[in-house]
């Protein structure tokens, strides 16, 4: 690595987070606040659309940002530094594809919340017909897609010519084409002026793969996926025992 400022870019679940209503270890926390206090960048890199972040991190001291919905959205000191969302005749287009094939069960998320077809959860609005994001939800600001099970052939004609499709364990998240967490990070270490060698990804799961692959150094938790660990520079322990903190101390605090 280069001298000058070094950024961090995390995923949330799994990696800083093993319960979205707690907060990180005391060790994790501790090691972000002196990374930061060197002059160091701390940022959230998460497939989770804005509506969908984790209440404990929201206001968090030891964070700079928050790169969302896989790398379409940017959010630095509670300002929006740059969004793409889903164009709405692609949400009538997809809305009205899955109610008449009665296809997977999704969830659309957006900025303000999330919205669920096929399913219902609450607190979140249930779309009910396919003219629900014209009629009434006109001003939904759509990120990306989660749809549970595997992708159908009829799926995947409808959303890859506006989506690549990341599949996980028992879902896959349709994100918009151009984006991603890697390049994500890419785009906020240039308005930063960090070299991308300087840059630090750390995450457990397949859609972590891209920025693990593009950042200067990739690092796997002790729990990660297979794949996730062969593509990695290092691995760190777990999360919620100190990962995040071991990783942050061996490449930002030169511990």
């Amino acid at each position: 690595m280069k001298d000058g400022p070094r950024a961090v870019f995390l995923d949330i679940d799994g990696t800083l987070l093993r319960d979205s209503a707690k907060p990180p270890c005391a060790q994790d926390i501790a090691a972000l606040r002196e990374a930061r206090r060197r002059g160091h960048y701390v940022f959230i890199n998460t497939g989770r659309a804005q509506g969908f972040l984790p209440e404990v991190l929201r206001d968090a001291d030891y964070l700079d940002g928050f790169l969302m919905g896989c790398g379409t959205h940017l959010v630095m000191g509670g300002k929006t530094v740059f969004a793409d969302v889903i164009a709405h005749d692609v949400l009538d287009e997809v809305l009205a594809a899955f109610f008449a094939a009665a296809g997977n069960s999704c969830i659309f998320e957006a900025e303000e919340c999330n919205y669920m077809f096929g399913r219902a959860s609450e607190p979140y609005p249930l779309l009910t017909s396919p003219d629900d994001f014209r009629v009434r939800f006109p001003h939904a600001r759509v990120s990306k897609l989660t749809v549970f099970g595997q992708a159908t052939a009829w799926e995947r004609s409808v959303l890859s010519p506006y989506f690549d499709l990341l599949e996980q364990n028992g879902y896959y998240e349709a994100v918009l084409h151009g984006h991603g967490k890697g390049r994500g990070l890419r785009r906020v270490c240039a308005m930063l002026d960090v070299p991308l060698e300087n840059s630090i990804a750390v995450g457990d799961s397949i859609n972590d793969l891209d920025m693990i692959r593009c950042a200067g150094v990739g690092v796997a938790m002790a729990n990660a996926c297979d794949k996730l660990l062969l593509a990695c520079d290092q691995v760190t322990a777990p999360c919620g025992r100190g990962g995040v903190a071991e990783a942050v101390r061996r490449l930002m605090l030169d511990a």
